[in-house]
């Protein structure tokens, strides 16, 4: 027996489709767990557009401040009531329907009334805002910001039908 073990090939997901609410961009908030969805944030940044999306203007300092910017993507934030370490979870997917993403735990806690408010008005179970993927300096990783106002904002401006 050797000294090192093969990893087990990385069992892919099957891409979702779904039905979003665009969410008020806003403020950015850097997505979590994307060292595990380098592959999927790759993917994502091949598709992604140089010009940002409509209605972001005011977020384009941001990218352009720190020149690391590689894309405009529009994310899609979908909550997981199931998953088996944080009933709060919120996964972020691209727009090719693959998890590139989460919210950080605090944040998805926050976000929870916006996404309880749009499946008590049936109006959809994904909410869906701008982001940017930019390479970290340094290590060259691929990190996900999303570009989307606070829940108090979202809450009290109402959301789009």
């Amino acid at each position: 027996m050797g000294l090192f073990r093969r990893k087990k090939p990385k069992e892919q997901e099957e891409p979702i489709t779904l039905t979003a609410v665009e969410l008020p961009s806003g403020w950015r908030l850097t997505a979590a767990g994307t060292s595990f969805r380098q592959e999927e944030l790759g993917e994502a940044l091949r598709s992604a557009s140089k010009d940002p999306p409509e209605g972001t203007e005011n977020l384009t300092r941001f990218a352009d401040e720190d020149d690391r910017a590689a894309g405009w993507i529009h994310a899609i934030l979908v909550p997981e009531p199931s998953n088996e370490h944080d009933p709060n979870a919120i996964a972020i997917y691209s727009q090719g329907g693959r998890r590139i993403g989460y919210l950080p735990a605090d944040k998805a806690a926050e976000y929870q009334p916006v996404f309880d408010t749009l499946v008590a008005a049936e109006s959809a179970h994904a909410g869906r805002c701008p982001a940017y993927i930019w390479r970290a300096p340094g290590k060259g990783s691929l990190v996900l910001t999303l570009c989307v106002s606070t829940p108090d904002f979202i809450l009290r401006n109402g959301l789009p039908d």
